[in-house]
């Protein structure tokens, strides 16, 4: 269980900054300490968690020894549904770096995919990775802490995912968002302070769902694994299986997961799963999940995103963040490790430099 959390985390931090301390990371306590771990590339990392995840399942051994299920906050003590996240999180990361090293992509993939007894994945909502917060503060979600008990009132919903959730009669727009005066209506983009207050009271808050005090954290959901197996369809790195089906099934499960009753004619108005409609529709079932949708689109390029308003305050010289500046503290306290480490990702040390995985 730790192996796969482990592998999680570093996961989410390679996504964020590109090369990090990984090979020399953790070892602070060992017989001969480093202090100053050195830096590996992302190839380098993907392809050690990859390893990693495979050990897990290995070692998950369903009849073995038990967790504690109050000890274990995401699963309860079922070592499968471990099992199933463990190769679940395999697909992904082997999706993400499948149009730099393909052909070890297709194994994975192929492997997992043949062989389910051996390899379980998640096969409904019911497998979604969460984290269960309480109602009883500092265990509440972080979202009611921040809107709820911290009283925030200037985030409000998107025009950008507004807009295209009326386009497509989408019922989860709900969830998602509250109504204000009977409609949903998005926040222009990129405003900047002056002008975007006011727009505050008309334009949507965010779902009460998500500002609940024990509205779960998501982690990875049935469905994303359902958007990961109809893009490694249709980019030819999945043989098994209808990229049309993954697509659907994805589709389905995201309304399932927000208690939403998808349209009849819902999946008539998206239609054939291409990359343009599997991105649209991936974008919004990783609602609330910035970060993955986050690495997503700086990935693929998609979705497609709508023309800048022409008040929109552009930072960055007008680039979306391609990545996170490294902390100053490794500037400081790991200085050699940290310069190499900026080489590695083949740029400066900004949020302007591409990562590894870019297509």
């Amino acid at each position: 269980v730790a192996l796969v959390l482990r592998s999680w985390i570093f996961s989410v931090m390679t996504d964020c900054y590109g090369a990090i301390p990984y090979t020399q990371a953790l070892k602070g306590t060992a017989a001969t300490p480093i202090y100053n771990p050195e830096y590996d590339d992302m190839e380098t990392i993907y392809a050690g968690l990859l390893s990693d995840l495979k050990i897990a399942n290995e070692k998950l051994v369903v009849g073995g020894p038990a967790i504690s299920k109050t000890a274990d906050l995401l699963y309860a003590g079922d070592l499968m549904k471990w099992k199933k996240f463990a190769n679940s999180l395999r697909l992904r990361l082997a999706n993400r770096q499948a149009v730099k090293v393909p052909a070890a992509s297709k194994a994975v993939f192929a492997e997992i995919l043949g062989d389910p007894t051996t390899y379980p994945i998640f096969s409904s909502n019911a497998d979604n990775v969460v984290l269960k917060h309480t109602v009883n503060r500092p265990s509440n979600n972080e979202w009611h802490e921040t809107m709820i008990q911290g009283g925030r009132t200037d985030w409000n919903v998107g025009k950008t995912l507004v807009d295209k959730m009326l386009a497509l009669n989408d019922s989860r727009l709900p969830v998602f968002a509250q109504s204000v005066g009977g409609t949903y209506v998005g926040i222009p983009n990129g405003l900047p302070d002056a002008v975007a207050t006011a727009y505050l009271n008309s334009t949507s808050k965010i779902g009460t769902a998500f500002l609940a005090a024990d509205a779960p954290s998501v982690v990875m959901t049935y469905a994303e694994l359902q958007f990961i197996l109809a893009e490694a369809a249709l980019d030819g790195d999945l043989l098994i299986g209808s990229a049309q089906t993954y697509f659907e099934n994805g589709v389905t499960a995201s309304f399932a997961q927000f208690n939403a009753t998808m349209p009849d004619d819902y999946l008539t108005t998206i239609g054939a799963v291409t990359k343009e409609s599997l991105f649209d529709q991936k974008y919004l079932a990783l609602y609330g999940q910035g970060i993955e949708m986050w690495t997503e689109y700086r990935r693929t390029g998609l979705p497609v995103m709508p023309a800048p308003d022409s008040r929109a305050v552009f930072v960055n010289d007008g680039i979306l963040p391609t990545r996170l500046p490294y902390p100053t503290t490794e500037q400081s306290l790991n200085a050699a490790a940290y310069a190499r480490g900026v080489t590695l990702n083949g740029g400066e040390d900004h949020a302007r430099t591409e990562l590894w995985w870019v297509e």
